[in-house]
């Protein structure tokens, strides 16, 4: 039996801009979206911070409470 080694295997330029490039696109089609979301629930609701972390924080102090 012989030894079996990886195979290094090069690729093109291009396709590593493509991977690039996809990638980036798809970081984009992710967080683009919920940034307006965003703006309209801060203006939808003023203090919707401050309530998600006091009952993030109390869960957190005080997680023996149902």
């Amino acid at each position: 039996m012989g030894s079996s080694r990886p195979v290094e295997v090069s690729l093109p330029r291009s396709v590593l801009r493509g991977y690039g490039l996809g990638s980036v696109a798809t970081g984009s089609f992710g967080t683009v979206p919920g940034l307006p979301l965003n703006a309209l629930l801060d203006l939808a609701a003023p203090h919707t911070r401050e309530v998600l972390l006091t009952a993030v924080l109390d869960r957190l102090l005080r997680p023996s409470r149902p």
